[in-house]
């Protein structure tokens, strides 16, 4: 988890960023099929909906912090990908390869969505899962989140050096303590 296992002193931060693809959802068919065999050959027979419950969106946005989508995907893309998932209504800021056409690692996009968001980027959190997500929020000033629910490949995301290093979406909240 890193950063004295999400419990270490640090300043107050007050909004996180998301990366669609991998983190906020599985657009992967296969992933999805490859992850719900893994459960049932454990005995559990999970819905879709059961397992994309476990999100902690509500949780981070009871305790006031500013929600944000940061994507390489077309607007249409991904307002599909988010309103298909239910996730819309928690992302007034949603920065997409319109606004910002530069690819990861570069931090224009990840600034861009801190402004509309009308927070200083060293207050903001870069959740993603990959390296590339990693650079590109540190590379903006932003602290930054593993997403290792989400990554394919751990190693180079731990690689990466992110702040923190959560291994389910609820670990989130241990990031932003104390703001409900």
């Amino acid at each position: 988890m890193t950063d004295s296992q999400m419990g270490g002193a640090q300043t107050a931060l007050v909004a996180c960023l998301f990366d669609i693809d991998g983190t906020l959802a599985d657009t992967g068919a296969a992933i999805r099929e490859a992850i719900v065999q893994v459960l049932r050959e454990e005995g559990i027979r999970p819905t879709w909906e059961e397992i994309r419950s476990g999100w902690t969106l509500a949780g981070l946005e009871a305790r006031g912090i500013a929600l944000g989508v940061v994507t390489s995907k077309r607007r249409t893309a991904a307002l599909c990908t988010l309103r298909t998932l239910g996730l819309e209504r928690h992302f007034p800021v949603v920065v997409c390869e319109e606004d910002a056409p530069v690819s990861k690692p570069d931090p224009a996009p990840r600034l861009l969505a801190a402004e509309r968001q009308g927070v200083p980027p060293a207050l903001s959190v870069m959740v993603g899962d990959g390296g590339v997500d990693v650079s590109a929020g540190k590379a903006a000033g932003m602290r930054t989140a593993g997403a290792l629910w989400g990554t394919v490949a751990p190693e180079l995301l731990r690689a990466a050096g992110p702040d923190w290093l959560p291994q389910t979406p609820s670990e989130l909240l241990s990031i932003f303590p104390g703001r409900e």
